[in-house]
């Protein structure tokens, strides 16, 4: 009926024809380890051998393998140092998949710009260098690339076809805060990689590239590898590292963290009750708000429309009100739910606070605390 690239040669339909003509790698009957060990090491190496993200990475990519078709609608992001080896990481999926089915750019512009057609028919894309500047400025277009079933492509002077997404996204950074991770984000995941090995770690390696019987193995050890209740972008399956909570904590407005602290603290923040109902008066929140960035947020200012929003997005009712009989502007809250929805969807709750019992002269702490 049709010509079409769909990347799974036993679940094609075979009234269509396609044009894909499968993995170059190939099964073997029994799986050496020995030659499965060193990519897998390598894999460790790239999430900081933090065991939970090693296995996130190691059932992301047996899906890859045997679950092209399926749209994983999570992309990965490595936080890396040069020399740490990404590229062959790649490069080694590249020599099992084969090259046409994978893309590689620098240039963020290439991959999220008008002109796209090297995302079509691809399994992996790879982005070199992402920097925050293009990563927060390209967000929606990155979030439906992740997660969106269909592809726009478009070549240069023809109109825009429609094809199935097949991709996974594959970011490399050493920059701090390459995206945008909100509060509520369901679509990265985050590994800062070891520090770089030895000359010899690498040269051995990359004798992988050269060697097809070790290629199929590693082929083979995924393809067996059990996923048979691991999903990409379920929350059970997901796994958040320190990594991805130290981007997220750059893109939190901190106006959830201080709803925390006024929630725990009612009485300190002027919050007053009237039957079963709380009230917050706009001008005390603005009031401590302001102080609260003062001193852990200082180079952020407060936003009086943008708390208010947020509030109400949060199930607040912008109200008004009299006090002492003079009319004033403020919000209805419900202390439970708000405590539940800020806990749950944005995952911020009270911070420890840890008492060191020190005797210390507070004009030390008045000399020390600006300048460090």
């Amino acid at each position: 009926k049709k010509c079409y690239w769909f990347p799974n040669l036993e679940k094609g339909d075979p009234q269509n024809f396609n044009t894909f003509t499968g993995f170059k790698s190939k099964i073997v009957e029994n799986v050496n380890m020995e030659k499965v060990s060193k990519f897998l090491e390598h894999i460790k190496l790239l999430t900081n051998y933090e065991e939970d993200a090693a296995d996130y990475l190691i059932k992301y990519i047996a899906h890859m393998f045997q679950k092209p078709e399926e749209l994983p609608q999570t992309a990965l992001l490595f936080k890396s140092q040069q020399g740490a080896g990404k590229d062959i990481f790649i490069e080694i999926l590249s020599k099992i998949i084969g090259p046409d089915a994978i893309h590689g750019d620098a240039k963020m512009e290439n991959i999220t710009g008008t002109f796209n057609k090297s995302l079509l028919n691809k399994l992996i894309i790879k982005m070199n260098e992402v920097c925050g500047k293009d990563g927060h400025f390209n967000k929606e277009i990155l979030k439906d690339l992740i997660t969106g079933n269909i592809l726009n492509i478009r070549k240069m002077r023809t109109d825009a076809e429609q094809h199935r997404n097949y991709m996974r996204l594959f970011l490399f950074t050493n920059n701090l805060n390459p995206i945008d991770i909100p509060s509520d984000d369901r679509r990265y995941l985050v590994f800062q990689t070891a520090k770089p090995k030895e000359k010899k770690y690498y040269n051995e390696l990359g004798r992988l590239l050269l060697d097809d019987d070790a290629l199929n193995n590693i082929y083979t050890y995924f393809m067996e590898y059990d996923i048979l209740n691991f999903v990409p972008h379920d929350p059970k399956d997901r796994v958040e590292t320190q990594a991805y909570k130290n981007i997220q904590k750059h893109n939190s407005n901190p106006f959830y963290e201080f709803l925390i602290n006024v929630i725990n603290d009612p009485e300190y923040y002027k919050v007053f009750n009237k039957g079963d109902k709380s009230y917050m008066i706009t001008k005390f929140m603005e009031h401590y708000y302001s102080k609260f960035l003062n001193e852990n947020y200082p180079h952020i200012t407060s936003n009086s429309k943008t708390n208010k929003a947020v509030l109400l997005d949060l199930g607040a009712l912008d109200k008004k009100f009299y006090v002492s009989k003079k009319q004033v502007r403020g919000f209805e809250i419900n202390i439970p739910e708000l405590k539940e929805t800020l806990e749950k969807y944005h995952q911020v709750e009270k911070e420890e606070i840890i008492d060191l019992d020190l005797d210390i002269d507070e004009s030390f702490l008045d000399e020390t605390d600006d300048e460090h």
